[in-house]
């Protein structure tokens, strides 16, 4: 996690600044250097936000969900049975396009890339809006909603 600096200096020359701690600078600089590395990578996350948030993914199909979500260990018959679910919660949600500083490896998920995306979300929950970030992967060559446990247990609807 980074925390937006709250110290205000005096740079000498222009009267006051922000003083930008190095991690905070490195974190940017970075973030910045992986996206222009991996631009294909990243214009593809930003395609991916813009369909799941567009009318576009009420045409997926139950055959195609696997192609948006990722569930670890999952059988294709879990997919097909959870499809109403899976739709319905995207369609619930608003989705905003992602920052650079949202890219990141982890340990966890399918080798080699192992490479995850923060992705913005607001939500309505009971007459208030639940702000938060939902998980994407990068998988075959695409970004998807990933469910990743180290125990998986996705529960079927009743």
């Amino acid at each position: 996690m980074i925390d937006f600096p709250n110290k205000v200096v005096s740079n000498g020359v222009s009267g006051l600044a922000l003083h930008i701690p190095q991690k905070i600078s490195d974190a940017y600089t970075n973030a910045f250097a992986f996206a222009d590395a991996n631009s294909n990578i990243v214009a593809a996350a930003y395609e991916f936000v813009a369909f799941v948030s567009s009318t576009n993914f009420l045409s997926v199909t139950s055959n195609q969900i696997a192609n948006y979500f990722l569930f670890n260990q999952a059988t294709p018959q879990l997919y097909q049975l959870a499809f109403h679910d899976l739709t319905n919660s995207v369609h619930r949600s608003s989705y905003y396009p992602p920052s650079v500083l949202g890219f990141h490896y982890s340990p966890e998920g399918p080798a080699p890339t192992n490479l995850w995306l923060y992705i913005p979300s607001s939500s309505p929950v009971c007459g208030y809006i639940e702000w938060g970030p939902v998980t994407a992967i990068w998988h075959d060559g695409k970004w998807k909603f990933s469910i990743w446990e180290k125990n998986p247990h996705y529960e079927l609807p009743q």
